[in-house]
């Protein structure tokens, strides 16, 4: 399954364990980008400005999000990422 292609960073780039207790925002990117780019970047430094209690987590998705016409194949792919972080 493509899940392995979906990871979950802290959006301070520390190395520290996600706390389960804590308020929490997910930032996630589109189709066609990635946790990189400047724009989600940018989103996830201004909510992680917001509270130096809360955490801020990225997820990156983008070996599943590229642009593809074939609609089935992003179909597929966008529930592969969803299916990673089912509980």
């Amino acid at each position: 399954m493509f899940a392995a292609g979906v990871t979950l960073t802290r959006a301070d780039g520390a190395a520290r364990s996600i706390v389960g207790r804590r308020e929490t925002w997910i930032v996630i990117h589109g189709t066609d980008a990635s946790k990189d780019e400047p724009a989600i970047r940018a989103l996830a430094g201004a909510v992680d400005a917001m509270s130096s209690r809360d955490q801020v987590l990225m997820v990156d998705w983008s070996a599943l999000a590229y642009h593809t016409k074939d609609a089935q194949l992003a179909t597929a792919n966008a529930e592969a990422a969803a299916a990673r972080w089912r509980g």
